[in-house]
C-alpha cells in the first residue's frame, strides 16, 4: 500500500469495498483464500483423486481430535479451536463458524453409545475449562482412547472406571479408530490431578470418600444404544461358573481369570478359543497388582429402536422383487409416490437398457401458485425411439 501511495491505515471498508459503492475493488487475501478452500473442498470431495483421500484423511483425524460431532457452520469454533491442531481444514472450519453458512458433508462423526452418554471434551467446556487445561485434558483423552462417558465408566453406568480414573485406560471400544501414539512414561502428578479435577467437576458426585468415582444422578447411564459395543468389549463375567474371560487382541483367544478365596480373580493357565453361554455379564476390573477385581458387572440391555412409522425408510429394505419394492414406495408416508405402473416384461428391458447405456428418461410436472397444489411423474423406457408396453 506504501508504493501505491496509500496509508496503511486507510479505510477497510472503502479499501475493499466494491467499485458501485465508489470502493477500490480489492480483493482481501484471507476472504479470498478461504472461498478457494471451500471451492476445493466441494469439487474434490466427488473426485476420485489424492487431493480427496488426503482432505478425507484430515477431516476425519480432525473429528477424532475434536471429540464431538463437527458441522462446518454449526460447530462453534471457540472454545474448541485451542486444542485442535492448527491444519488447512481448520482454517475451513473457522471461516464457516464466521460466516453465515454451512458445509455437510458425509464424513463419519464420533457418536454416543448410551442413553444418558455425553462427549467429554463438551462436558469439559461446559465445566469451565478453557485454553491450556482445555488442551491437556485432550491430550489424556486421546491418550486414554475415549470419546464420551460411555468409554470410561463401568458396565452399569453409574461410576468411572479404576483404570479410567488412573489414566490408565478406557473400556476399549473406540480401538478400532486409528489413535495418535500417547506420550511415553507414565503421566506428571499435574496431568492427573488435572484430570481428576475435571471428573469430579463435570460427573462424580461430591458427596462421596476422598477417591469416590460415584457418578451423579443425573450424568448415569442407561441401556446401550449401539449394538456394536457387544462385539467390542472384552471383559465377560460368568457368575455361575466364578470367573472371568477376557478377549486377547493378540493371540485371539480368551483369557481365563479364576476366582481365590479372597474375592479376587488371578489369570490362569488356560484359555478357551470362543466365548462360553455362561459369560453373559458385561464387566471391568479393578487391578490389585496382579489380580483382578470385577466392577459392577451387568447384563447386556440395549434400548429398543423407535418403532414410529415416518422413520420407516423403504429404500434400506431388501425387496424380493420389483413389484415388492414399489409396493413397500407405495405405502411409506416418506415417499411421494401415488401410483406406479410397472411394463409387462417386469422392467427386464428397462434393466438392459440402463446396463448398456441407451435408457431414456422423461419427466414433466407443473403447480398451482394458487391452490398450492401441483403434481409431476415419469417415464423410463428403454431408448429414446423405443416404448413401453404396459
Amino acid at each position: 500500500m506504501h508504493k501505491a501511495g496509500m496509508s496503511m491505515n486507510f479505510p477497510r471498508d472503502v479499501l475493499f469495498g466494491p467499485d458501485l459503492f465508489q470502493g477500490f475493488q480489492l480483493q482481501h487475501l484471507f476472504f479470498t483464500q478461504e472461498i478457494s478452500h471451500i471451492t476445493t473442498l466441494l469439487q474434490e470431495s466427488v473426485r476420485n483423486s489424492q487431493t480427496r483421500k488426503l482432505l478425507r484423511l484430515t477431516a476425519e483425524c480432525l473429528r477424532l481430535e475434536l471429540g464431538v460431532p463437527l458441522t462446518i457452520g454449526h460447530t462453534p469454533y471457540e472454545p474448541f479451536e485451542a486444542y485442535v491442531t492448527p491444519c488447512w481444514y481448520k482454517t475451513v472450519w473457522k471461516f464457516g463458524a464466521e460466516h453465515p453458512l454451512a458445509i455437510h458433508e458425509d464424513y463419519p462423526d464420533v457418536q454416543l453409545l448410551r442413553a444418558g452418554d455425553q462427549f467429554l471434551m463438551q462436558a469439559f467446556v461446559t465445566g469451565g475449562f478453557r485454553g491450556q487445561e482445555l488442551c491437556w485434558l485432550n491430550t489424556m483423552r486421546m491418550a486414554l482412547k475415549a470419546i464420551s462417558l460411555a468409554d470410561i465408566v463401568t458396565a452399569d453406568g453409574r461410576a468411572i472406571t479404576q483404570q479410567a480414573y488412573l489414566l490408565k485406560h478406557s473400556n476399549g471400544l473406540r480401538d478400532v479408530f486409528d489413535w495418535p501414539r500417547a506420550p511415553p512414561g507414565a503421566w506428571d502428578d499435574d496431568f492427573a490431578l488435572l484430570w481428576r479435577q475435571a471428573l469430579k467437576k463435570c460427573f462424580i458426585s461430591p458427596f462421596g470418600v476422598q477417591h469416590s468415582r460415584v457418578l451423579l444422578p443425573q450424568r448415569r447411564l442407561r441401556r446401550w444404544t449401539e449394538c456394536s459395543v457387544l462385539n467390542n468389549w472384552n471383559w465377560f463375567f460368568a457368575e455361575e461358573e466364578r470367573r472371568i474371560y477376557c478377549f486377547c487382541k493378540y493371540m485371539k483367544r480368551w483369557n481365563i481369570y479364576v476366582h481365590d478365596n479372597r474375592g479376587k480373580y488371578c489369570l490362569s493357565a488356560f484359555s478357551a478359543d470362543t466365548l462360553p453361554l455362561a459369560a453373559n455379564q458385561l464387566v471391568t476390573l479393578a487391578h490389585r497388582g496382579t489380580q483382578r477385581v470385577p466392577e459392577c458387572p451387568r447384563h447386556w440391555a440395549q434400548c429398543q429402536l423407535d418403532q414410529d412409522p415416518n422413520s420407516y425408510n423403504p429404500m434400506d429394505e431388501s425387496t424380493p422383487c420389483i413389484q415388492a419394492f414399489f409396493d413397500g414406495l407405495l405405502q411409506s408416508p416418506r415417499i411421494l409416490l401415488d401410483k406406479c405402473i410397472l411394463p409387462s416384461d417386469g422392467g427386464e428391458a428397462i434393466a438392459q437398457a440402463i446396463a448398456s447405456g441407451t435408457a431414456a428418461a422423461v419427466s414433466d410436472g407443473s403447480f398451482d401458485d394458487k391452490r398450492q397444489a401441483g403434481s409431476s411423474a415419469f417415464i423410463i423406457a428403454p431408448s429414446k425411439d423405443k416404448g413401453v408396453e404396459l
